[in-house]
């Protein structure tokens, strides 16, 4: 059976919004039933979800966020690295803009639940200005390696992983605007 939760979320124009008392009774009831389902639910549409609607751009709203808010796509939340952990201000993780407007990704992601479903948030710092961008990265697209972190012992069904990027490419369509 289809998992509908769009109707839940529907004060904002793309069908999303953030109603906190139906969101933490979701939370709340999966958890009661499996708190790896509920974890699932928090990194889908707390993280992903809610960072494309605070600074995405209407067209990445448009296209992405019922698909999200109706588990139609499954994602992730990058900014944890192997070196420095979740400190936002000393992410590695680098990006650069080709003069065709095209971004490319280098670096690593580590613990990223869903990491193995369709598409994350990554956060990487611009080489030339310093600044963490952010964008919305197919997790099939060429040059991501992704190896299950092996031996954990809960939360199984979401999978956390070790993601490599190497020359990602990323259009410039699917940066979001952090400020």
């Amino acid at each position: 059976q289809k998992l509908e939760l769009g109707k839940y979320f529907t004060e904002k124009p793309y069908g999303f919004g953030r109603n906190i008392r139906t969101m933490t009774a979701i939370i709340l009831e999966l958890a009661r039933f499996d708190a790896s389902i509920a974890t699932m639910f928090l990194v889908n549409i707390v993280l992903l979800a809610n960072t494309i609607e605070d600074f995405g751009s209407d067209s990445q709203k448009n296209s992405l966020l019922a698909k999200i808010v109706n588990f139609e796509l499954i994602g992730g939340w990058g900014l944890t690295e192997r070196e420095v952990g979740s400190d936002a201000g000393n992410i590695a993780t680098c990006c650069q803009q080709e003069t065709n407007g095209d971004w490319v990704i280098n670096g690593n992601k580590r613990w990223i639940g869903n990491a193995n479903k369709d598409l994350m948030v990554v956060f990487a710092r611009d080489v030339k200005t310093k600044a963490v961008k952010a964008f919305i990265v197919d997790l099939d697209s060429q040059g991501i390696k992704r190896e299950v972190i092996a031996g954990k012992m809960a939360l199984r069904p979401v999978q956390n992983m070790d993601i490599e990027f190497r020359d990602v490419r990323v259009k410039p369509e699917m940066k979001m605007d952090l400020v």
